[in-house]
């Protein structure tokens, strides 16, 4: 189980890691958070998951830091799903945000 776990890090901070530099980076992010009419916080949410996902790793040393980070990129992946309904984007559409949501959750509770 600790396995399975342990991948779950490493792949919830990758992948955060990629979504905190591209949303700071990328033309396309920048486009996408226009369309969510979110602009304003852009460069703040690229730090933010830059800063969950190396949270996340400082986790594999620290169960505290492992809590408060899961836990603060479950709420953004919850803020994400919510902008994303009100848009009316499609569900496929919302489903990355899901299944980092899901995965953010079940780090939280391993991290009680």
């Amino acid at each position: 189980m600790d396995t399975l776990f342990s991948g779950l890090q490493w792949s919830l901070s990758a992948a955060f890691f990629v979504y905190g530099f591209a949303s700071l980076l990328s033309k396309r992010m920048k486009q996408e958070f226009v369309r969510y009419r979110c602009e304003n916080i852009r460069v703040l949410t690229g730090v933010l998951q830059i800063c969950g996902a190396a949270g996340v790793l400082a986790g594999f040393y620290q169960k505290t830091i492992l809590f408060m980070a899961s836990l603060g990129l479950m709420l953004m992946m919850g803020v994400a799903l919510f902008v994303r309904k009100k848009i009316k984007d499609p569900w496929r559409a919302r489903v990355p945000a899901l299944i980092l949501f899901l995965m953010s959750a079940a780090l939280v509770g391993r991290s009680l």
